[in-house]
């Protein structure tokens, strides 16, 4: 995703959006009830933020949502490669969910 992408709810992420097969892509929309291990919270982020945990055959994905009011926000989307999530990605989620915030109190 770049700065100019746009946030979107997470009901319109599809298989064609995100890098997962279509088998975890299918999968997906289940881990949305459950908490520990598939999502944990990531309130460095901001408050609301989680990060979902998706197991692919192309590897391991993470996906970082803000549950909000009006809509879940995918803040990004990256194949895990570290241990830890990355000080790039914390930042650019974090600068994410400050312009969706500042666009809807507009």
């Amino acid at each position: 995703m770049t700065a100019k992408t746009r946030l979107i709810p997470a009901l319109l992420l599809s298989a064609m959006l995100l890098p997962f097969s279509l088998r975890a892509d299918y999968e997906a929309p289940f881990y949305y009830t459950v908490s520990m291990p598939q999502s944990r919270p990531m309130p460095d982020i901001g408050a609301g933020c989680h990060e979902l945990r998706v197991t692919d055959a192309g590897g391991e994905w993470r996906l970082v949502y803000a549950v909000t009011p009006e809509a879940v926000v995918v803040l990004d989307v990256f194949k895990k490669t570290t241990r830890t999530t990355p000080q790039t990605i914390l930042t650019r989620c974090a600068r994410r969910l400050r312009d969706y915030h500042r666009r809807d109190s507009k």
